[in-house]
C-alpha cells in the first residue's frame, strides 16, 4: 500500500465540518445574500410606487410665470408682515416708555405731595 505518512492519517470526515473561519465566511455570505435580497425588494417596491404615481406636471411658460409670481408675492407679503410687526413693537415700547415717563398734571402732583406729607407726618408720630 500506502506511504507510511498517510497510513496513520485520520479518515476524512464524512460530514463537512466548519472551521471557525469557514463558518464565519458562511454566515457573512448568508447575511450579504439576505441584505441584497432586501435591497432588491426595496428597489422593486419603490419602482412600483413610482409607476403608480402620475407623472409630474410640466410647467408651461405661463404657469411657471404664475408660480414665480406667487412665490415672489408670498415673500413680499411675509417681508411686509415682519416690517409691520416690528413697527408695532416699536410703537408699543414707545408708548410704554411714554407712560412711564409721563408728566403728572397739577392735580396728580398735588395728590402725590399730599400723600408724601401724610406719610412723613405719620412716620414722625410713630418715632
Amino acid at each position: 500500500g500506502l506511504p507510511p505518512e498517510e497510513r496513520h492519517a485520520p479518515a476524512p470526515p464524512t460530514v463537512h465540518q466548519h472551521t471557525a473561519q469557514s463558518q464565519e465566511q458562511s454566515i457573512k455570505r448568508l447575511y450579504h445574500n439576505a441584505r441584497d435580497a432586501q435591497t432588491r425588494r426595496q428597489c422593486w417596491v419603490e419602482e412600483q410606487v413610482q409607476q403608480a404615481r402620475p407623472p409630474a406636471k410640466e410647467h408651461t411658460p405661463a404657469s411657471q410665470e404664475q408660480a414665480v409670481a406667487r412665490l415672489y408675492t408670498a415673500a413680499v407679503q411675509r417681508q411686509q408682515q415682519r416690517a409691520a410687526q416690528a413697527q408695532a413693537q416699536v410703537e408699543r415700547s414707545r408708548r410704554e416708555e411714554a407712560s412711564r415717563t409721563r408728566k403728572l398734571n397739577a392735580e396728580e402732583q398735588g395728590r402725590s405731595v399730599q400723600r408724601m406729607y401724610t406719610a412723613a407726618v405719620a412716620h414722625m408720630k410713630r418715632r
